[in-house]
């Protein structure tokens, strides 16, 4: 039996059919849509936190001072290549609208009855695809800066080991798969086969990733539901201690044995044995480091503060280490002077013999 594909002539698009402003528009959309965990993306099973099940709700807004997002690029009539596919790397980002007709220049290792193959090459996208196809990319695109902020450069590279491990690298693993026709399918993965009917319904950000977003984002809990402003900036709330990252390193440095404030401690703060800033406590012994080279997300980066007085033994912390490594506290997964409540530090008097 033959099968043979019938495709209308249509004819090239000579002008832009969507501005920046819609293109913005509907990127974040997109990021609305697949990063927010609804009953009917989730089959009604919603996300389970702590035995509760929770509605995740995402509302995305362009900001200056937010998160790197990729430049959107309006592309039509011009010939697909490994370079101009979207990314969102640290060193190139680029989101692509494809629409009209684009050229792939692998057509003859299609099969002959696809469009593609008997059209040698050339693909037309109308309108309603190229907008679906456009929020899901940019979901996952901008996903990508998640992954790279709480998995690192290979969790966001090898899409959570489903791909290869280079932005260039990309094609999906051998044997990867999407999972069943009743189960939700991660935004964020690869897989080594043909995309789903239905796959715009059932794709949306895992409940792993949804949760990264909480942890790296202000909450708002009202009702039943999480409902949280994602304003593409990274500031993170830890709902056990209610402590929240900043942009600045702050903390109080006590004498150990009267548990007194030490005024006049010089601290330093030092990347890579080059100091950043110093500066004194205050009377109270509180002291904050703040640099136009410090922000939410870099802050996370491992530092060393330096702790110095005259009459007392010199002490050096790094800022990426446990807090129970200096202080009892019941929350075992927080970092040391990256929040708002600070931290502190116990100076030793020398002692001379």
């Amino acid at each position: 039996m033959q099968y043979f594909v019938f495709s209308v002539v249509k004819n090239p698009i000579k002008n832009r059919t969507k501005n920046w402003e819609e293109l913005k528009n509907m990127a974040l959309e997109g990021i609305n849509i697949y990063w927010s965990r609804t009953d009917k993306k989730t089959f009604n099973k919603g996300t389970d936190i702590h035995g509760e099940k929770w509605g995740i709700f995402v509302n995305a807004v362009q900001d200056e001072n937010g998160m790197a997002a990729p430049k959107i690029i309006y592309f039509t009539n011009a010939k697909n290549t490994t370079f101009n596919r979207s990314h969102n790397w640290e060193l190139h980002r680029e989101l692509y609208y494809k629409t009209g007709y684009t050229y792939y220049s692998d057509w003859k290792s299609y099969n002959k009855n696809t469009i593609v193959y008997v059209t040698k090459g050339w693909f037309y996208s109308d309108p309603k695809e190229s907008d679906l196809d456009f929020k899901e990319t940019s979901a996952h695109e901008i996903g990508h800066q998640l992954l790279l902020t709480y998995g690192g450069r290979s969790y966001s590279y090898t899409h959570k080991s489903t791909s290869g491990p280079t932005w260039i690298q990309q094609d999906p693993l051998p044997g990867t798969k999407y999972p069943e026709n009743t189960e939700e399918i991660d935004l964020m993965k690869y897989a080594d086969e043909e995309i789903p009917v239905d796959y715009h319904d059932r794709v949306v950000l895992s409940k792993e990733d949804s949760l990264s977003i909480i942890w790296l984002s202000k909450i708002e809990i009202l009702s039943l539901f999480f409902i949280f402003s994602c304003i593409l900036s990274c500031s993170h709330k830890n709902a056990e201690n209610n402590r929240e990252i900043v942009n600045y390193y702050n903390g109080i440095v006590l004498d150990k044995n009267s548990i007194t404030a030490l005024p006049n401690v010089s601290v330093k703060c030092s990347l890579n044995n080059n100091v950043i800033k110093t500066v004194l406590t205050d009377k109270r012994g509180h002291f904050k480091i703040s640099d136009s080279s410090l922000n939410t997300l870099n802050i996370q980066e491992q530092r060393k503060l330096i702790f110095y007085k005259e009459g007392y033994v010199s002490d050096t912390i790094y800022t990426t280490q446990r807090i129970p490594q200096y202080r009892q506290t019941k929350n075992l997964n927080s970092n040391h002077f990256i929040y708002k409540i600070p931290d502190t530090l116990y100076l030793q008097k020398i002692k001379f013999e």
